[in-house]
């Protein structure tokens, strides 16, 4: 039976989400939302809510902070890897660390056979070379002790395992960072524009299909509604507006 759709509103959504599969080229499709540091994934729910209106299937998925990054990245393979066929695909929503644990899942998936494709990927504040604020708490080792080893992963020190990764290439990229303004920061402490945690060139990964910056403030961000609206657009248009 034909789906009935009521209004011109119900009929854009639905039409909405077909196109996705079909531009994807796949049976079925799902955005995995991923919180950052030290986070739960109620955070993400005004996210999860927002991508949901406009007719996407989202997983809402937690980690543990204290437990290594890179562990996570792996759990996060086989979660998908056991719920999707390799004729699906999956998008992906982080905010803030939510991005380093989807590097460390691609790093482990394009090892994998039949993984399911990884159509886009929007990352909100991430530190993908590092936060600013992490750095004196990762030299302090009262602060690391209560904080986890994780702090020092975060550092912006080019040793630190966000620094390490490897850039991301293959897959569609966009980037919503946070700034008081385009030439100063929430944060004095942190050199040029920043969200309070991150500067902006720490968030950049040379490697992205659009990047944009909006008043965001770190903590917030995900939760912001024009930066909801943001990652929508980028699922659906590979980029940062509502043009078809």
């Amino acid at each position: 039976m034909r789906p009935e759709l009521s209004t011109p509103t119900h009929a854009a959504l639905f039409l909405s989400a077909i196109l996705l599969c079909t531009e994807a080229g796949f049976s079925a499709h799902r955005v995995y939302v991923l919180h950052g540091y030290m986070s739960a994934p109620v955070f993400m729910k005004g996210m999860e809510n927002s991508l949901e209106k406009q007719g996407f299937h989202i997983v809402n998925w937690g980690y543990d902070s204290f437990r290594p990054l890179a562990d996570e990245g792996r759990r996060l393979r086989r979660q998908i890897a056991s719920a999707l066929a390799p004729s699906d695909s999956v998008s992906f929503v982080t905010h803030s660390t939510g991005a380093v644990v989807v590097r460390l899942m691609l790093d482990s998936a394009v090892r994998a056979a039949g993984f399911p494709r990884i159509y886009r990927i929007v990352m909100v504040a991430p530190p993908n070379r590092g936060a600013d604020l992490a750095d004196p708490f990762a030299r302090n080792p009262v602060t690391r002790w209560i904080l986890g080893p994780n702090i020092v992963a975060l550092s912006t020190d080019s040793a630190s395992l966000a620094n390490r990764l490897p850039r991301i290439y293959d897959e569609e990229i966009g980037i919503i960072a946070g700034a008081l303004n385009c030439t100063g920061g929430y944060n004095p402490w942190i050199e040029g524009p920043n969200d309070g945690y991150v500067s902006v060139a720490h968030m950049r990964l040379g490697s992205e299909k659009d990047f944009i910056i909006t008043p965001a403030f770190h903590a917030f961000s995900a939760l912001d509604g024009t930066v909801q609206q943001l990652a929508a657009a980028f699922l659906k248009n590979g980029r940062f507006d509502c043009r078809q």
